[in-house]
């Protein structure tokens, strides 16, 4: 079916074959004209062919014989004398007023179907664009969850921007500022993607600004509360809170540290993160290796004499190559081990037989912030900067740290504030009137 849409100060009909290809008819100085072709191409689509273009018609489209000759259309120059040539005089330019652009209308590709909705081009989107698996994972969550629910049978062109603003809105007031800007984001990259193929005039969503909510603020624990969550917890569960808490790794390092990185038989023992196998990646209940999370996560962690005493236990005993793991040696999976694990222990049972389980230690609090307990002890302990950052595996923030380093005796001081923690909450955990659970 043919249809007619502006183009330049005229308008032009356009059809679509059955191939996808869009093809051009012909292009007319008044809509009317324009109309009037469309019309007769639907009623007959094996019709004779369109008029020419105006702006293509040229000498070859008309009579040969009401074209002149050369000479004829050539410009005759008087002559004088010896035949020498007289120039014609020269007429100044015609001063013409410059014409404003005229606005391109959108393109709508689906006049047979009816009005392009969002979800229909996030369908089309969503084939060209190519992103990581847990990138791509995250945005099929925001499409499903929120942004399809919303927007996904509405008109793209229809998309307002006040719109678009009351909803962000309504995110960031049941949800994390962080979230809602995530969601946010995705949304603009496909009205985007929309307004670069002129399928709307403008993306509705740039330059829109969340307002910011007050940030929770981060649950982290002390040393002795470190030890009274791993108690209550098995033996394997226990030592990786505590390697945890005392390294700062997150919790895909963690459960893919392999033993042969675990660096126990030398001065000072440590762990290394793998370049190639440090990250154990979670995705669509499948679990795999990969690389870690950024260069700078590439590192090297020195650790204190406990847990260097603490992980030989563990080796000794240790049936795979993994060093956390599950009971049948399988990767540990991260919402399991939250619920089964981590949960009841930071948070408490009330129901549990023994009292000492009911009340929660560090309520509210994550496994990652064992991560943020780690940084807050070493500021605490006035450990340098440069070294926090390298121990955690962050960007260092200053062009002056990339000529830094790190010195036996800046290790040593650390190692030395962490075995003063550990041995100070061993010694106030044993103080505390409690029914017996897991020895740590």
């Amino acid at each position: 079916m043919a249809w007619v849409e502006p183009k330049g100060a005229g308008f032009r009909v356009r059809h679509r074959h059955p191939d996808g290809t869009v093809e051009t008819l012909g292009r007319y100085d008044t809509k009317i004209e324009a109309r009037r072709h469309a019309k007769n191409f639907n009623a007959d689509p094996t019709g004779p062919a369109p008029t020419p273009d105006r702006a293509s018609a040229t000498h070859a489209d008309c009579d040969p014989a009401l074209t002149p000759p050369p000479s004829e259309t050539a410009v005759s120059m008087p002559t004088v004398g010896f035949g020498a040539v007289i120039p014609a005089p020269i007429r100044p330019a015609r001063r013409t007023a410059p014409k404003r652009p005229r606005q391109e209308s959108p393109v709508n590709l689906t006049a047979t179907t009816g009005p392009l909705t969002l979800g229909q081009w996030v369908e089309t989107w969503s084939r060209a664009h190519q992103v990581a698996p847990t990138t791509a994972a995250r945005y099929e969550s925001h499409l499903r969850l929120h942004i399809l629910p919303k927007f996904g049978a509405t008109p793209i062109a229809a998309i307002t921007r006040i719109e678009v603003k009351a909803w962000a809105k309504e995110l960031t007031e049941r949800m994390a500022t962080s979230s809602a800007h995530s969601i946010l984001t995705l949304l603009s990259t496909v009205m985007a993607e929309a307004a670069n193929d002129r399928h709307v005039l403008a993306n509705p969503c740039q330059g829109l600004r969340l307002s910011h909510r007050k940030r929770d603020e981060k649950v982290i624990a002390t040393p002795l509360q470190v030890l009274q969550i791993a108690d209550r917890m098995d033996p394997l569960s226990a030592a990786m809170v505590i390697t945890a808490a005392y390294t700062g790794m997150r919790w895909g390092e963690l459960a893919a540290l392999a033993w042969h990185n675990v660096l126990l038989d030398q001065d000072t023992p440590e762990i290394v993160i793998d370049p190639d196998e440090g990250n154990l990646r979670e995705l669509a209940g499948k679990v795999w290796l990969d690389v870690p999370k950024t260069e700078n996560s590439v590192r090297t962690i020195p650790i204190p004499p406990f847990l260097a005493k603490l992980l030989t236990t563990k080796l000794a005993v240790a049936r795979h190559d993994t060093v956390f793991t599950g009971a049948r040696g399988a990767y540990l999976r991260r919402s399991n081990f939250r619920q089964r694990v981590w949960d009841p222990a930071a948070g408490g049972v009330p129901s549990h037989d023994n009292p000492d389980r009911r009340e929660p230690i560090t309520p509210g609090m994550t496994f990652h912030g064992l991560r943020h307990s780690h940084k807050t002890w070493m500021k605490e302990d006035g450990i340098d900067g440069f070294v926090q950052d390298k121990r955690l595996g962050h960007a260092t923030p200053s062009i002056g740290d990339r000529y830094s380093h790190i010195t036996p005796a800046m290790t040593n001081t650390l190692l030395d504030k962490l075995e003063t923690r550990y041995q100070q909450s061993v010694r106030e955990f044993a103080a505390l009137p409690k029914t017996p659970g897991h020895a740590v």
